[in-house]
């Protein structure tokens, strides 16, 4: 996933390669992590039009952040916990 990202910053793949490349990353690792951040990474590049990387100074610096996540080897951890007000919606949308 470092060397797509690092390719897509570098302007060496386009929008649509990078996303190619998420893809086959994501659906060749059972890492929770790694399944996290590709969906994290797709709200920065548009995925309808092939184009060279476009980011802001937040979203380059949410980038860099990225990179230097995956570099440093940790793991995001997830507690999901159900409330009320999903089941209330889960009820609501089978009634409806």
């Amino acid at each position: 996933m470092i060397e797509a990202l690092e390719s897509y910053m570098d302007e060496h793949i386009r929008a649509l390669e990078f996303d190619d490349a998420l893809v086959a990353i994501e659906a060749s690792t059972s890492d929770e992590t790694v399944k996290l951040l590709r969906w994290d990474l797709w709200s920065v590049y548009d995925d309808l039009e092939d184009h060279k990387v476009i980011a802001s100074k937040e979203e380059w610096d949410a980038l860099n952040r990225v990179r230097l996540f995956l570099e440093s080897d940790a793991e995001i951890e997830m507690e999901r916990r159900w409330t009320w007000r999903q089941a209330a919606a889960i009820t609501g949308l089978l009634c409806y």
